[in-house]
């Protein structure tokens, strides 16, 4: 039987993997077209403002050049569909067309190039650009070198160019690219009407640092677009990888080897191709649909590191996670000497003050064997942190506390934790404790996995501190937190602790004890109570042996199961 987190894991895959690019996708080192004419360059990714997204209908965002300005891809960066209707087309195979439009450069046609055989604008499978425009001022554009095989790599690495985008068409037109070959011949294509009116003038340098900010569509319209865009290119991109998977599959003449190397390699370039544009850009719609998931697994995970904060240590149920009472627990030497004795509350709790030494616990149960076999050799399970199965343990510091998380094997039916169950008498366990629980490790492999692929994709500064912020958690998950789990006695007058003090708990009319608690010589106490209002009574040790009354308390409310105050009498 599968088990459920696998099913919501494979749900959030499914959900959340296979989305397009939808924001700047232009790759950070390719990203220049070169003016052939004279060799300056057209910068296809800039520090701001140049947001040029490729999808699988159109271009939108902006180019900028040192000599001629801003040159805008698509009457949609400003709204100005309506006066005049330009852009750069996508066929969704990689096949580019149509017009852009700068002030300074007049109108670029990215193809069809009429009365020429020059290749028009199309990008690979590899997601590289191919082919030339047609500058009506400027003449033709490149972009990329490999057009006519000058790629070449001098010491200061600036003469090849190129231009990259993290979009991946489903499938590749032939005819787009015609390969290498020698620069076109100036071949003046028809210019269309009306002239849209100016580009923005930018005062500004060359990478777009001090720009003055371009129109932008309204938020809400830009999103649906996209949303749009997404649904259609992911159902493209879901459809071919299932026909290519299909014809893998039923080929009867590929063995199991070239079958499963073959699907793998549909897989992970389908994978990586869409996982690439994921997370390019923190303000991407993919990204605004992944940081839930990231934060999420963080916030999920902080909860579950929350509810295994403990200061004390649990016997439980290793298959149903159920603490166990009653249960009596045994602190020894590891001469077998008994140093002391606890018997778990209804919530399977216990714990020992203890000094520098190395110890042994023993723990018993009706119908439960000790050590567990079930999780022996783990250190945590969904709920306990720190397990324990017999081994030694050593105490290096006066005052710690020994508070292990024991498990126990059932070996037969236990009517008394049915019952304790069905009732819900447990105050700090439940069934949706153990539910969320598992939630939280599932959202945390969810979401580890989703940091881990956007760092190694995008090694940019809001990628790498989410996967940082992973790795603490994951330590801390192995490591356990400490809270404070013991409190103090200490003389008002002196400020010295006060040693073998009595700490008596009440109820809240003071006449009947709960519990009592006997401070070690450090003044230090372990005090578990169930969840209420008590009032404390302190009496010291004196010198001949005999207690007397030192302090009484005001009435305390007890909310996290522990008394840990520090009490100066």
């Amino acid at each position: 039987m599968i088990k459920a987190k696998y099913i919501i894991i494979l749900f959030f895959l499914l959900v959340f993997l296979p989305s397009p690019t939808l924001a700047e996708n232009i790759d950070n080192t390719y990203y220049r077209a070169q003016v052939i004419e004279d060799s300056s360059y057209l910068n296809f990714n800039c520090d701001t403002y140049c947001n040029v997204t490729v999808s699988g209908s159109e271009l939108t965002g902006y180019a900028w050049s040192e000599n001629y300005g801003w040159i805008s891809l698509n009457c949609s960066n400003d709204n100005s569909c309506a006066s005049s209707n330009f852009k750069i087309s996508n066929n969704g195979n990689g096949t580019l067309s149509g017009y852009a439009w700068g002030e300074n450069i007049g109108w670029i046609n990215f193809g069809p190039h009429s009365g020429s055989s020059t290749s028009q604008v199309s990008i690979s499978n590899a997601g590289d650009f191919r082919g030339y425009a047609w500058g009506e001022n400027i003449g033709w554009i490149s972009f990329s070198c490999n057009n006519n095989n000058s790629c070449a790599t001098p010491t200061n690495g600036t003469n090849d160019w190129e231009v990259r985008t993290y979009w991946i068409p489903t499938s590749v037109s032939s005819g787009g690219d015609s390969g290498p070959g020698s620069t076109p011949d100036p071949t003046p294509d028809p210019i269309p009407d009306p002239t849209p009116d100016p580009t923005p003038t930018q005062g500004a340098s060359s990478d777009g640092s001090s720009l003055e900010t371009i129109p932008q569509p309204v938020l809400s319209e830009l999103l649906l677009g996209q949303i749009k865009t997404s649904f259609e290119t992911t159902i493209k991109a879901i459809s071919f990888a299932s026909q290519e998977l299909k014809k893998i599959v039923n080929n009867p003449t590929g063995d199991a080897i070239t079958k499963i190397v073959s699907t793998t390699g549909v897989v992970t370039g389908t994978t990586v191709s869409v996982a690439s544009a994921l997370f390019l850009n923190p303000i991407s719609f993919s990204e605004i649909i992944l940081i839930p998931a990231r934060l999420w697994g963080l916030l999920m995970t902080v909860f579950g590191l929350k509810k295994r904060r403990r200061p004390w240590g649990t016997v439980y149920d290793s298959i149903t996670k159920q603490p166990l009472d009653p249960a009596y627990v045994v602190l020894q030497d590891l001469e077998g000497k008994e140093i002391n004795t606890s018997i778990t509350d209804l919530d399977g709790r216990y714990g020992f003050l203890t000094t520098p030494g190395k110890y042994k616990i023993l723990a018993n149960k009706t119908n439960y064997n000790f050590p567990s076999k079930n999780l022996y050799g783990k250190i945590r399970d969904e709920l306990y942190n720190d397990l324990y199965f017999n081994e030694e343990i050593e105490i290096k510091e006066d005052g710690e506390i020994i508070n292990k998380n024991i498990p126990l094997d059932p070996i037969n039916f236990d009517w008394n934790e049915f019952q304790k169950r069905e009732q819900k008498l447990m105050k700090f366990y439940s069934r949706r404790s153990l539910f969320l629980a598992r939630l939280s490790g599932t959202f945390f492999v969810i979401g580890f996995t989703v940091a881990l692929l956007a760092a190694f994709l995008a090694p940019k500064t809001y990628n790498i501190i989410i996967l940082g912020l992973y790795f603490v958690l994951l330590v801390v998950r192995q490591v356990g937190l400490k809270p404070k789990s013991q409190g103090g006695i200490t003389s008002k007058d002196t400020g010295k602790p006060m040693p073998f003090a009595i700490l008596r708990i009440f109820n809240t009319a003071m006449d009947t004890e709960i519990a009592h608690k006997v401070a070690n010589q450090t003044g230090r106490y372990f005090c578990l109570v169930a969840n209420g209002t008590y009032g404390i009574k302190v009496e010291k040790k004196n010198e001949d042996g005999s207690y007397s009354l030192v302090y009484t308390s005001e009435l305390i409310k007890v909310t996290n199961g522990i008394i840990n105050k520090m009490f100066e009498v």
